[in-house]
């Protein structure tokens, strides 16, 4: 008799803990807000990691102004500010046309890398 009281709590009491509602609800395997066992790990607002420097027109490279000169496509930059990105080691050069303005990335030689149109209103 003793032997199936025993065999009965063993079978019993394992059915009994795993039977146990968890306090936790989730959505999509994640934890839903408000339960105990988040915690709120939010931090405030950083600078922005990518910093440019404008630069004055005498701290441009020479290969760089001499390709600004040289081609119609960038007449107008120097009425614009230059910017430098020392992340990317690209200088953005904006030029004013028709419609909005051109942003261009190029390098210190002077050759484009990248460029984005920007509209009047501001739209790419």
């Amino acid at each position: 008799m003793r032997l199936v009281s025993v065999i009965i709590v063993l079978l019993i009491f394992p059915a009994a803990v795993f039977a146990q509602d968890d306090s936790i609800q989730y959505r999509f395997g994640l934890p839903l807000p408000g339960e105990d066992s988040i915690v709120d790990s939010s931090e405030p607002d950083r600078p922005p990691y990518r910093r440019i420097e404008a630069l004055r027109y005498e701290e441009l490279p020479e290969d760089l102004v001499r390709a600004l000169d040289k081609q119609a496509i960038y007449e107008g930059w120097r009425d614009t500010l230059i910017y430098f990105d020392p992340a990317s080691k690209l200088y953005i050069v904006p030029v004013p046309y028709a419609n909005g303005i051109r942003i261009f990335r190029m390098n210190a030689r002077g050759k484009p890398v990248a460029f984005d149109d920007v509209d009047s209103s501001g739209q790419r």
